[in-house]
């Protein structure tokens, strides 16, 4: 089964089920994430994430740092780690970014703008 975060945050309507419709798959999952969703946090920055989550519903992620830095999480964390991964050349990434993966790395870093923005205008 074939799944990305394109079709995830895109949709079932047009144009996001129309094969070959990659480029306006992706900008009507822009406008998507500008539109309905409240907040969508970047992996790569998980501290930030979680700042940003505890900023904006502080109801539900009061305290979360302490809870994500405690040693029971970071026990389970270190328990599940890959060992021995293999890093991705810069060469493989880039051809992934420019050639199959275009339009995905299109949506990641356009949500990754917004999140950096919203981080900035919240003082984080």
């Amino acid at each position: 089964v074939h799944w990305n975060y394109i079709d995830f945050l895109c949709g079932n309507s047009d144009p996001c089920n129309t094969k070959g419709s990659e480029k306006l798959a992706v900008e009507h999952a822009k406008h998507k994430l500008l539109t309905f969703y409240y907040v969508v946090g970047i992996l790569e920055q998980w501290d930030d994430t979680l700042n940003l989550f505890e900023k904006m519903m502080p109801n539900v992620y009061r305290d979360v740092q302490k809870v994500w830095h405690s040693k029971k999480v970071q026990d389970r964390r270190a328990s599940t780690k890959t060992v021995n991964a293999v890093k991705m050349s810069n060469f493989s990434r880039e051809y992934f970014q420019n050639g199959p993966l275009k339009y995905e790395w299109d949506l990641y870093s356009f949500a990754r703008v917004l999140f950096n923005q919203r981080l900035s205008r919240l003082g984080l």
